[in-house]
Formats: structure tokens, sequence, C-alpha cells
């Protein structure tokens, strides 16, 4: 064996000086070591200088590595040479491996010289199939299946060509034989290299076209020296793919033009933007808070002395209790169920936070999906319908928020009074009270996200292998303040900064309207109905003539079309928040007097779960007329907002069916505190965890439920921490300011319950 083993040796070593003698002969190359005792700048080793035939044009590199020297050489006439060992397998590479073809291309003229012989090197490496150019090919994207449904991610590994510079650390004993090559985990490259994005438009016919956010775009990965600046691989991939060398371009018919390439590397400016400057202010303000409360609460438990306790309850020490983690953690985690509460509220919200949570999780990973058209194919299912139309569950937070200002509002005898005797002017001071009150309870959180999905989304960005299409980012820098005054749904959603906080919009719009409205009751029962039915009845108008207008249908490419004047305009989203105050004015006039047999509360136990399920279940067939679509959809938001009315009046009212029993569990109690920051924090989260996906994700119901659970929990736990920092601190902090006031003889609502 150790002669045969010799012999074998013996053979290779031929074999490779008689290649190498072929080279230099068929070449006419004369390479003279010239001693340069002159410092290089970049070595102090002998200069190769390379001498070639003026008859030959073919190109010729001499470098000197390790004193050495080391000839690389495209060998393509030996490689093209009919019968050659390499000829088919070079072939190949070069209509299907994308690397392959790139530094087969590559020009001198066109690279700066170290990148041009480092990838040479590759070239060399992969048609000698020495284990670090295998691996470089193997860590590059290249075409796979599923084009035709939407498929552009060429991915390659990232990881792959970091081990290149840094290899795995994987521990294998010497026990059981193996048959891979040896030093195939550690052999690295010869130099410094670095995984490349390229992203490439392409035009192709033989692509599904849903026209929803961006598509035909190529995501090419790609393994390459450091060398190479971006641009000078942004040049050399357009010049290949207008060579229309890849197999895939001629299978599928596209030409593609390369729009960016970049290497996964945060920008160098990212930790001194403005934003991230406000973050740790905010955070360095809030901790210090935090820690004076909590040293408040220490010295409380420890007085002995009760005078002493009794001194700490003050305004101001009030204020400071407001940010006690211990009180506000022990306040989010009771679920203790108050006496006449309406406790079905708990489950409806709780519900339709989670159906909404699933929508967005499709929705916020779109970016990185890699079969859409199975996606859309999935929406259309019956089965799918409660996640595909889960966004209609908005209606029924508009309805609950309706709900609660109205009867908060008119249940509260004394304000009423106070309104009634009040002077314009005493009014408009009041009115102002409560908006305050609403923007600092809410408002705080909400900014706080706001700025966390601008630092995030550009942190994605800079990072992730995948388009990011909705550049929040780059919205929240320039329309911020749309925000802050609560009207960005008013604009373009293609100008949205956090474009799944329009509902937010939404609310604050329609408590302003409202509420003004219940101030005219508050003075005149009799105009204030007749305002609040004329108002109404004006709004559905508008909202029929829009949707009829922009010729509505529940394809989703006409739903992304049509998302600024139907899906986020108040104008077409406000009639379930008026059935909620029509609730509300109802249930406090008619409560105590409200009354039906069995049979009847079964029937409308029924017919109202049915509406639900109706409702959530109207585009099944989406290939109807936009005559039938606009009617659906018109009816569609009303009778969610009618069944969850109802659910809501029955339970008020004594009256339970197994649904509201459900809807009323203790579990809903603790989750329904948390809705408001699940609702605000889940896409941030979602794309956050998509974005650092090291490949694309293919929909797939079992994957993607045990994905929405995973995301579930993590948001829960996330919604914990920023309500105990920056909700419900301000929450009662609004609360001690009007209260306040109020003893200065201006009155609030004392909101009981959450009206978002």
């Amino acid at each position: 064996m150790m002669c045969l083993s010799g012999y074998n040796k013996f053979l290779k070593s031929c074999s490779l000086l008689f290649l190498i003698v072929f080279v230099l002969k068929s070449n006419l190359i004369t390479c003279d070591i010239i001693t340069n005792s002159t410092k290089n700048e970049n070595h102090t080793a002998p200069i190769i200088q390379c001498k070639k035939n003026s008859n030959n044009a073919e190109q010729e590199d001499c470098i000197m590595r390790d004193s050495h020297v080391v000839i690389v050489k495209k060998i393509d006439r030996y490689l093209n040479e009919p019968g050659s060992m390499y000829s088919s397998y070079a072939d190949r590479l070069k209509h299907t491996s994308i690397l392959y073809g790139l530094v087969k291309l590559a020009q001198e003229n066109e690279l700066n010289q170290k990148c041009y012989n480092e990838i040479m090197q590759i070239y060399d490496g992969i048609n000698r199939k020495e284990i670090w150019a295998m691996k470089t090919l193997d860590s590059s994207g290249h075409f796979g299946s599923g084009f035709l449904h939407g498929n552009n991610h060429w991915l390659g590994s990232e990881k792959g060509c970091q081990s290149l510079t840094s290899p795995l650390h994987v521990t294998l004993s010497n026990r059981f034989e193996r048959l891979m090559k040896p030093d195939l985990i550690h052999a690295v490259a010869p130099f410094e290299m670095n995984y490349r994005m390229i992203y490439a438009k392409h035009y192709s016919a033989w692509q599904i076209e849903i026209k929803f956010h961006t598509e035909n775009l190529l995501h090419i990965g790609l393994c390459l020296p450091k060398s190479c600046s971006n641009n000078e691989i942004h040049n050399l991939t357009q010049e290949y793919l207008n060579s229309r060398t890849l197999d895939a371009q001629n299978l599928f018919e596209f030409e593609s033009d390369v729009l960016l390439v970049k290497d996964l590397k945060l920008r160098e400016n990212f930790f001194s933007k403005k934003s991230v400057i406000i973050l740790c202010i905010i955070s360095v303000i809030t901790l210090t808070i935090v820690l004076c409360a909590w040293y408040r609460d220490e010295k409380i438990n420890d007085a002995l002395d009760p005078v002493e306790a009794a001194q700490c309850n003050n305004f101001w020490d009030k204020i400071l209790k407001s940010f006690s983690i211990q009180n506000n953690y022990k306040s989010l985690m009771d679920d203790t169920i108050p006496p006449n509460s309406i406790s079905v509220i708990n489950g409806i919200k709780s519900i339709s936070c989670f159906l909404i949570l699933c929508f967005h999780m499709f929705w916020f990973s779109f970016y990185v999906t890699s079969n859409p058209g199975v996606l859309f194919h999935l929406s259309e299912k019956v089965s799918f319908q409660w996640i595909a139309n889960a966004a209609l569950m908005v209606d029924s937070f508009f309805c609950i928020s309706g709900f609660l200002v109205a009867y908060n509002f008119i249940r509260n005898d004394k304000q009423m009074e106070e309104i009634k005797n009040n002077t314009l002017m005493q009014n408009v001071r009041l009115f102002g009270k409560l908006l305050l009150h609403r923007f600092i309870r809410l408002s705080p959180l909400y900014l706080m996200v706001g700025l966390l999905t601008e630092i995030f989304t550009s942190y994605i960005v800079d990072v992730s292998k995948f388009w990011v299409h909705e550049r929040t980012d780059l919205t929240c820098q320039q329309f911020w303040w749309r925000n802050i005054f609560y009207v960005h749904n008013l604009y373009s959603h293609d100008e949205l900064c956090m474009n799944w906080t329009w509902s937010m919009a939404c609310e604050m719009q329609f408590f302003i309207m409202f509420t003004i409205i219940l101030f005219v009751f508050a003075k005149n029962k009799i105009y204030g109905k007749i305002t609040f039915s004329m108002f109404t009845l004006l709004m559905l108008v508008i909202g029929v003539k829009k949707t009829f207008k922009y010729q509505f249908l529940p394809s989703f490419d006409v739903l992304l079309y049509t998302g600024t004047e139907l899906y986020i305009s108040p104008w077409t989203r406000i009639i379930p928040y008026a059935v909620g105050v029509g609730c509300g004015w109802y249930l406090n006039k008619y409560r105590k007097t409200f009354s039906m047999s069995d049979k009847m509360r079964n029937f409308m136990f029924f017919l109202s779960s049915f509406l639900l399920v109706l409702a959530l279940h109207a585009t099944i067939e989406r290939n109807i007329s936009v005559e039938i679509a606009s009617f659906c959809i018109l009816i569609g938001r009303p009778l969610i907002a009618f069944s969850v009315s109802w659910f809501i009046i029955t339970n008020a009212c004594g009256y339970n069916c197994w649904t509201s029993k459900l809807f009323s569990a203790r579990i809903f109690v603790r989750i329904n505190k948390l809705t408001y920051a699940i609702y605000l924090l889940n896409p941030l989260v979602i794309s956050i965890v998509f974005g650092k996906f090291d490949h694309g994700t293919f929909v797939d119901p079992v994957l993607y439920t045990i994905l929405i659970i995973g995301i579930t929990l993590l948001t829960y736990v996330l919604a914990i921490v920023f309500s105990l920092l920056f909700e419900i601190p301000f929450y009662k902090l609004s609360n001690e300011i009007l209260r306040a006031t109020k003893s200065s003889g201006v009155s609030t609502n004392g909101f009981k319950a959450k009206s978002n």
C-alpha cells in the first residue's frame, strides 16, 4: 500500500509538471526575476516581471507569493481544448454559477489590481477543485426552483462565506471513517473574503406578478474578495447579466438591471444618528425615574413612623409613584374582574389582537417570502379567511373604542350637568383637558415604538439579505411630525411612518369628532341625537361614494392600490366607531330595562355570531364585480360592529351564551391590558426576526403556525416590559394631573376602561 501511494504521488507530480510546461510553452512566457532593493508600498519581496511574445494576445499574470513564483493563468485554451477533462465542467459552470461566470469574465483593466489577482486565484482554484475555492463557489447563490411562483432569492450562504476567513468549529472524532475530503471544514481562503448582496430587477413574463410591494427583484448572494469594491462588483455583474450567459436568463427569457450591491455591514454613522442619541437619552431618564421610584418604595416600606410615611403622599410623590415597577406589575398581572364591568370586551379585544398579529405576520414578513404566489393561493382558501381578513378586526377595536367613549361620557352625570351649565369657553377648556388626557396616555409608548422602528428598520436595511420595500426609517425621518399630531392617515399610505398605526390616527380623530357631538348631546339631547344621526349618515354617503369611485375589489393588488383612499381614510372607517357610540348611548338608557325571551336571545346570539363569521368569509370568492365587492365591504364592517355591540349589550345586561362566556374568561383580563402594546410592537418584532433570517421563507401552514406561536410569546413578553415603562406610568400620570386640575373646577370624563 505504501508503494502504491508513493507511485500515485509520483504520477500526480509528473502530471502537474507536464501541465505547467505545456502552458508555458504554448503561451511563450518568460518570467524574469528582477531584484528590487527599493521597498515597495505593499511588499519588499522581489518583483516578478512578465514578458510575453508580441504575437501572443493571451493575458499572463505572474505573482510573487510567499517568496515563490506562482503563475496564475487563465488556462482558457487548455480548458476548452476538445477532449479536455475540464472543458465540459467549466462550460457548465459558467452557465449555471453566477460566481464562476463573474470570475471568468473579469478583465484586469476593469478592476483594481488586488481584486483582479484574487479573483483569478478563485477562478484557478475552482478549476483545480481546491477546497477553499469550492467552498467559495458553494457559498454563492445560484438559480433555484420556484421561479414561476416568485422565488427570486438566490442567496447562497453567508455563514459559509464567513467560514473561509474564520473556520467553523466542528469537533469530529477519529472513531469513524468518513468520505469527506481532508481539511474540508478548516480550509480557508488565502485572502479575506466578504459576502455581498446584489439586487437586480428582472423583466420576465414567466413569473407571477401580483403587483404587491416590490416584485421581480433578484437577490443574489456572492462570496467575493474583500478587496473588490461594490462598484466594481456592480459593473462586473451587470456585464455578466448583459451577456445572457446564465441558463436561467435564456430559459425564462429575461433581462436584468443591477440596482444595488451591499455588504451587510452597518453604516459608519449608524450610532451617531439623532434617533439613537434620543433613544439613549430617553432610556437614561426612564431608568433614573424607575430607580427613584424603587428607592421611594423601599423608603416607605422601611418607614416605622406612620407620619413619615404619610408625608410621602403629596402630588409630586404620586407622580413618582406612577413609575413604580412593583405596583405597576401587580396591577398588570391582576386578573380580577371588577363588579359591574363588561368582561366580554376583554376577550373580544384579545382575540382580535391575536388575529391582527397573525395577519401582520404575513404582511411584514412578505419581503422574505420565497413563494409569494403560494401565499396568495392560501389566502383564498376557506380555512385561511380568519387571517386573510383579520384586518377587518380593526373595526372591532373601533366599535369598542366608540362604545367606551360614549358609555363613560354619558354615565358621568356630574360631568354631563357641568357641561350643560358651562359657557362655551369653559367647555372648550374642558374638551382640551380630555384631549390632553388621551394624548398623554397614548403617546409615550406610541412615540417610543416609533423611535425604535426608525432605528431598527435602518438596521435591517443595512444588515439584512433582503430588499426592504417598506422604508419606515426614511418615512419616519421625513414625516415624524404627522404621527405626533395623529394625522398621518390623511396622507398617502406610501408615506406612512409605522404604517400599522393608521388606526391610532383614526381613533384620535374619531374621538375628537364624537366627543364634540357628545358635548352637544350634554347641552341638548335632541340636538345631540340629530347631530349624531346627520353626521353618521353623511359619513356613510361619503364611504359609499368613495368605494364606488375607486372601483373596490377584494383582490390584493387593488387592496394595496386603494389603501390611501379606502383602507386608512377616516371617512371610510368611521361607521363602526359610530355604531359603538350608538351602543354606548343605548346601554346607558336601557340597561336597567333591557329584557328579551330565551328564544329571541338565542336567535340573536346565533345571528350575531353568523354575521361575524359571514363578514370574515365574504371574500372567499374574490373574482367578483365591483358592485358586489363594494356592497360586501360596505356591509361587512358595520356587521362586525353590530355583532360586537350585541355581545357587549347582552353581557352588560346579564345575558350570556357560550361565546360570551368564552370572551369573559379571566385569562383575557390580563391579555387585554397588553393589547395596546402588543398591537404596536408586533410588526417591529416580526420585521426584525424575519429580516435576520439566513434564507428566504417558504410559506407553509405548519411552519408558520410554529412561527406565529413564537412571535406571539416574544411580543407578549416585550409588551409587559414596554407597558411597565411607557404605558401604565403615563396612564396614571395623566390621571394625577387631571385629578389635580379637577380640584380647580375642571372635570374629566373619568375613564374606567381604556378606549383603545
